[in-house]
């Protein structure tokens, strides 16, 4: 019948639900899955997917860069965005990733650790990673304040740390997830 309904309401407004509200796994295997150079100021990012980081196997990102870099930059994945979307304050995004810093002659300016990044809500969470070596970040755990950005970033900040003309990073097994507390 016309004009009647049963009074529920339906939205996909994120900010009625609890819990996990999205989750991310990379597979590196075909593509770069979406990723882009962030904050790449001089010069570019080549990514090459299913490439094998030294003393491992297959289907990590491989991420050069053609130019000499002066500031923090790195890559980067807008991936919780979309119509009804918000973040509140209190919600809590969790990631953990393997990477490599191939050393490669002195391609990270300045001597180890290198200093990998990863920024979500404008907020940050900085690991120490040692050159020529997998490692294993996280999971780190970072809260939102307020109503911030919707890009996960993964970069090098320190201007100790910074790229130089070659310099090669590998990444894989990202896993990220956005929690919202139930109250």
């Amino acid at each position: 019948m016309l004009g009647i309904s049963s009074g529920l309401m339906y939205s996909d407004h994120v900010e009625w639900t609890c819990g996990l509200i999205r989750r991310y796994e990379s597979d590196f295997t075909e593509n770069d899955q979406g990723w882009i150079k962030t904050a790449v100021t001089e010069g570019t990012i080549e990514f090459t997917a299913n490439e094998t980081a030294p003393g491992s196997t297959a289907g990590w990102l491989k991420c050069k860069y053609d130019t000499t870099q002066t500031s923090s930059s790195g890559i980067v994945l807008a991936w919780f965005s979309g119509p009804g979307f918000g973040i509140v304050a209190g919600d809590y995004f969790t990631i953990s990733y393997d990477i490599y810093f191939l050393d490669d002659g002195g391609k990270w300016q300045g001597s180890d650790p290198v200093s990998s990044r990863v920024q979500h809500f404008g907020l940050t969470s900085t690991t120490a990673v040692n050159l020529d070596t997998i490692t294993s970040v996280g999971p780190s755990t970072i809260t939102s304040t307020g109503n911030q950005t919707t890009y996960l970033a993964i970069d090098v900040q320190v201007g100790s740390d910074l790229p130089q003309e070659g310099a090669v990073f590998y990444i894989k097994d990202i896993v990220a997830e956005l929690h919202r507390p139930c109250p």
